[in-house]
C-alpha cells in the first residue's frame, strides 16, 4: 500500500496523475524540432507536470490512519535518490508515471517511493544543491536533461515576465487623476 502514498497529497491516488500531453508533446518535438514544438514542451514542464520523483524514507517515519487518509505520525524524513551520467554528474530523476518509479525501484533494488513535485520544487532544489547537474525528465525513457543553468535562465525569465505583468497591471489600474486650476 506505501507506493500509493503520495506524500504531498495523503489519500491520493499516484495512478490519477496524467503526464500524457507532455508525453505526446516530447513525441511531437523529437519527430520536428522546432521553437514550437520546444516551447510546447517548456511550457508543459513548468505549467502543466507533476513529476515522480524517488525518494527513500526513514523507516522511523511512520505512517498511521485518520479519517480514512495515510498521514505521516511525525514530519517526514526523505532523502531523495539522484542518478548519474557517465561523466558521473549527478542528477534529479524526475518520471513521469508512478509505474516508472516502480520499475526504477526494481532495477535499482532499494527501497523508494513517489514524492510528487513540480518543476518550481525541482528548480528550487537543483538551484540549492551544488553538487546536482540539474534534473532528467523521463530518465529511461525520453531523457530529457534540464541543466541547473538552463533551470535557472528559466527562472530568470519567469520572475522577469511576472514582474512585467504585474508592472502592466499596476499602471494599468492606476487611477487617472487631473486637476484643472480655476483662478480669476
Amino acid at each position: 500500500m506505501a507506493e500509493q502514498f503520495n506524500v504531498n497529497n495523503p489519500g491520493a491516488d499516484l495512478n490519477d496523475i496524467d503526464n500524457s500531453p507532455l508525453v505526446e508533446a516530447i513525441k511531437k518535438m523529437r519527430e520536428d524540432f522546432s521553437d514550437e514544438t520546444r516551447d510546447e514542451v517548456l511550457n508543459k514542464v513548468i505549467f502543466d507536470t507533476t513529476f515522480f520523483v524517488p525518494a527513500i524514507f526513514d523507516s522511523s517515519t511512520e505512517l498511521t490512519s485518520q479519517d480514512d487518509r495515510l498521514r505521516f505520525s511525525e514530519r517526514p524524513k526523505a532523502q531523495f535518490v539522484l542518478i548519474e551520467n557517465p561523466e558521473g554528474e549527478k542528477y534529479f530523476p524526475a518520471f513521469l508515471t508512478h509505474d516508472d518509479v516502480i520499475a526504477f525501484r526494481e532495477e535499482q533494488k532499494m527501497p523508494c517511493e513517489a514524492f510528487l513535485m513540480t518543476f518550481a520544487d525541482l528548480a528550487e532544489i537543483v538551484e540549492q544543491q551544488s553538487m546536482l547537474k540539474g534534473f532528467v525528465v523521463d530518465p529511461h525513457g525520453f531523457n530529457l536533461p534540464f541543466p541547473t543553468e538552463f533551470v535557472q535562465g528559466i527562472k530568470k525569465t519567469l520572475i522577469e515576465q511576472m514582474d512585467k505583468l504585474e508592472s502592466e497591471e499596476k499602471e494599468k489600474n492606476k487611477p487617472d487623476i487631473t486637476m484643472s486650476t480655476n483662478q480669476s
